[in-house]
Parts: structure tokens; sequence; C-alpha cells
């Protein structure tokens, strides 16, 4: 918020601790001001948090006016999730499997609060049946042995989803929200961009 003020100091500026689930009860977010278009911001890949994209953009932000702008940042998809041998082949989060450190970091919390735990171990596992056509999951998936005989149990750790950023702004655009700009950047090992910044406008 202070670097906002900082940045900007023309511009009046709120600060709003909730949901992004909930933005159709917050009055200061959802009433437009006359003449004006506003800008909602999703980013650092907080895109994946949404279990249906395109019900959030249908329902949730129909509280938006026509002309209101939508900016978010996506990983760009290595493969079609109707091949997942490709998707196996080629991204390289499941051909390296899950890095020792994001393995210690998500293990924290079992180990502190799984009673009976004896030993973790993680693995990438991919979905392919999401919401937006050409789309697909990694889910961090964690397996914890347990002592006295228990069964292993299963937690959801955490999860990442890659886009493929035309399939996108084409299902976007068929619940009102147009493109107006893709903005292809990073650079993976082969050379192509593995990220993109991308702006909708409310029809």
């Amino acid at each position: 918020y202070r670097h906002c003020c900082e940045t900007l100091p023309d511009i009046r500026t709120y600060t709003i601790h909730g949901s992004f689930l909930d933005l159709p009860k917050m009055p200061m977010l959802v009433n437009p001001l006359r003449g004006r278009s506003r800008l909602f911001a999703m980013l650092g890949l907080t895109l994946i948090n949404l279990n249906d994209e395109l019900r959030y953009f249908r329902d949730t932000l129909s509280c938006c006016a026509p002309g209101d702008l939508f900016l978010c940042d996506i990983l760009i998809a290595h493969g079609s999730p109707e091949r997942p041998d490709e998707i196996q082949r080629m991204d390289p989060a499941l051909r390296g499997g899950v890095r020792p450190s994001h393995a210690a970091w998500m293990a924290g919390p079992l180990r502190r609060y799984c009673r009976g735990l004896s030993d973790v171990d993680f693995h990438l596992e991919l979905d392919t049946r999401c919401p937006v056509p050409g789309s697909y999951g990694l889910d961090f998936i964690a397996t914890v042995k347990m002592q006295s005989g228990q069964p292993d149990r299963r937690f959801l750790m955490s999860r990442t989803r890659r886009y493929d950023p035309q399939k996108l702004a084409e299902s976007l655009a068929s619940v009102g929200w147009h493109p107006e700009l893709t903005v292809p950047y990073g650079q993976g090992a082969d050379g192509q961009p593995t990220l993109a910044l991308m702006l909708f406008r409310k029809k």
C-alpha cells in the first residue's frame, strides 16, 4: 500500500483484506466511476488458484462494467492435454520432478503436524482435465508413510497450471472478455517463451 501511494501519489488508493472470490461483495470495487475504466490485476501466476477460470470471469466478474480491464500472467503450455505423452516428454518440470528445495519446504508442515509420520515422498501428477481448453495442471503430491502399519496418506500440497495463450483468449472472449494484448516473455532451454502477460477488456 505504501509503495503504491508513493508511486502513484495522484491516484486515490484503498487497501482491502479479503478474497478475490468475494469481489462482488466489495462495493468500492464493483461500483464503476462514471467515464472511467478500472484495471483488475491478478499477477504472480494467481490465475492458477481458480478452480474454474471461465466460471470466475463469467460469474464472479459479472460485477465489472464494459470497458474494465483485466491483467494476468500465465505459464505457457508445453503441449496439448490431448497428448499427455508429449507433455511428459516436453515439460521440464515433469522431466525433472520435484526439486529437493521444494520438497523440503513442503515437507515442513507435514513433519510438524502429521502425527505418526515415518517418511514423506513427493511426485508430480499431470492433470489434463482443466476447464480451459489447451490447459493442463501439475499437482505436487505428497505420499506420507505412517508408523505402526497405518495406511499411507496422500496430500495435494501445491498445484500449477499451464495455458495455451490463444485458446485462453478464445475461451475468455466467449464469456465476454475480449483479448487486447498478449506479451510472451521468459525463455526456456529450447529458446521459447515460458510465460505470457495477457490483457482483456470487458465487452
